[in-house]
């Protein structure tokens, strides 16, 4: 049996997507862990069971689209929805990616103004929709934490390259 202790959290499930069985979730590792056979283990009524992926896509800089073997129906696969994704973590050093929460202070910029627009203070994903909250020298503001809005993330200098439909930004003020 898999005790909680042999595991670290590398990722969660966070909604389903279509029709076949499909889940988007977050990934803090590389995903090439899971295409090589290995195991993702998710808590189900109290046990760690190991399961294996049928695929895996990018959906975008941090998410990714991932079907599991014996889950064929979106009622099925959102029986997933809100479970942290689990692995052994004596294998976990050589494909651990950066953590969401190591984006806290890094600067996020506008792409189509080239400026910067705040500091990331802290991450909300208490629902669907995660948010970054954002602190600039004026107040605090939400913006969406959405993938398609997410074009560059520069670990080494620190900065979240963005951009935003039309009056996102001035919903703010």
């Amino acid at each position: 049996m898999i005790t909680n202790d042999q595991l670290i959290t590398v990722g969660k499930f966070h909604k389903t997507h279509g029709l076949k069985g499909e889940l988007n979730a977050i990934l803090d590792i590389d995903p090439a862990y899971f295409v090589e056979g290995n195991p993702l283990i998710v808590e189900i009524e109290g046990l760690n069971v190991p399961f294996y992926l049928n695929s895996i896509r990018n959906k975008g800089s941090i998410s990714y689209l991932i079907r599991l073997e014996g889950v064929e129906t979106d009622k099925e696969a959102s029986e997933f929805v809100n479970h942290e994704i689990k692995m052994i973590a004596e294998d976990s050093e050589e494909w651990l990616e950066p953590n969401e929460d190591d984006l806290i202070g890094f600067t996020i910029v506008d792409m189509e103004n080239q400026k910067p627009i705040g500091e990331l203070y802290d991450i909300d994903d208490s629902t669907e929709n995660v948010l970054f909250i954002v602190k600039n020298k004026d107040d605090s503001f939400y913006i969406p934490a959405a993938d398609e809005f997410i074009k560059e993330i520069d670990y080494d200098k620190k900065l979240i390259m963005m951009t935003f439909p039309d009056g996102l930004l001035d919903m703010n003020d």
